[in-house]
């Protein structure tokens, strides 16, 4: 699901955008001083265009036609950083074809419908082959730390939740989730706002006030959209 674009340098791994369990969680290095917990292996985008860099955020960050900007990141100051203008954000959102985006809990759509957020928890397995070590000819098979044995594999049971974004509905109870067992769904109805509010607001990674940097000249941080000045 993962697009980059030229200008990338990457270490594939895997991504999530839309907040799917098990997977691994790298570090995305962007332009301006931000380290953004991501999903894909590390990223140092080389083109500072602001149009490029908010294009490689949008496309890393979209998955199932959702766009959900990370809630935590790392910044190495101590203020507030102005990521980018809300209208470069708004032109990447409408181009990529995104549907649904999500900023600090913040819902938009093209027209400010009302939309259905699921909170999907449940479990999964997880089967890997066994470890094994050969003794006078015997074949020894032994399962990893946290795993079960069962024959010359090892499974585990992993526990997961994500959120994903649907159209509004009247009854809830025909969704199915596959790959995962012993399913529960919440369902949150919520009023979104239309993506052309964004072209006045001016994303920016907001910094609590009264931080400070730590032993690595870092402190967290989030996006946010605010109105422009």
């Amino acid at each position: 699901m993962s697009k980059h674009i030229a200008e990338e340098e990457t270490n594939l791994e895997h991504k999530t955008g839309a907040k799917k369990g098990a997977k691994t969680i790298a570090t995305i290095v962007v332009a301006g001083g931000l380290i953004v917990g991501g999903i894909t292996g590390t990223i140092k985008i080389v083109n500072n265009l602001e149009s490029t860099k908010v294009r490689n955020l949008v496309n890393e960050y979209t998955s199932y036609d959702c766009l959900t900007l990370p809630k935590k990141v790392t910044i190495n100051q101590a203020y507030d950083l102005n990521y980018c203008d809300g209208k470069t954000l708004y032109n990447a959102i409408t181009k990529s074809g995104v549907k649904y985006c999500e900023v600090l809990d913040e819902y938009y759509t093209e027209d400010g419908r009302e939309i259905a957020v699921l909170t999907i928890t449940g479990t999964c397995t997880e089967s890997i082959p066994a470890e094994c070590v050969e003794i006078n000819g015997a074949k020894v098979y032994m399962a990893p730390t946290g795993y079960e044995l069962n024959g010359e594999n090892a499974y585990r049971t992993i526990n997961q939740s994500y959120t994903q974004i649907i159209e509004k509905q009247d009854d809830y109870s025909n969704i199915v989730v596959n790959g995962l067992d012993n399913v529960n769904i919440e369902v949150k109805e919520v009023q979104s706002r239309p993506f052309s509010d964004i072209i006045s607001e001016t994303l920016i990674v907001d910094v609590p006030d009264g931080a400070t940097l730590n032993s690595n000249k870092e402190c967290t941080a989030s996006f946010r959209l605010v109105p422009k000045e």
